[in-house]
């Protein structure tokens, strides 16, 4: 499974970024969404929005520890909101992609971001 966060506000994105994030239920900052692997709509939307978000692959304890500290609002839908991570995002900051170095696009495990933030 993966996970995605928001990072970085909706203010000045383009109308298209913000109906997209939109339908993925990720309208607050530091709000996390679990999807399935398999589903390529979803990973299009994703790299759509790949100035504000993060993603990447998530481990089945991670997930369940999201489940049971943060506890799902919405039964139907996996949106969970978060923390800001404890001692920040590390690196260049929320503006700059990760393989340059900031928190923004894919990563290989996000295992480590969301255990801080819960």
């Amino acid at each position: 499974m993966k996970a995605a966060v928001l990072i970085r506000g909706t203010i000045g994105a383009q109308e298209k970024v913000k109906d997209t994030l939109k339908m993925l239920n990720l309208t607050k900052k530091n709000t996390c969404i679990v999807l399935d692997d398999d589903n390529h709509a979803q990973q299009g939307m994703l790299t759509k929005c790949v100035d504000f978000v993060t993603y990447g692959d998530l481990d089945d304890d991670t997930y369940k520890n999201l489940q049971k500290e943060r506890g799902n609002t919405h039964p139907k839908e996996n949106v969970y909101r978060l923390h800001p991570p404890r001692k920040g995002f590390r690196g260049k900051g929320i503006k700059k992609q990760y393989k340059d170095g900031g928190a923004l696009g894919e990563r290989d495990n996000i295992t480590s971001l969301i255990e801080r933030m819960i």
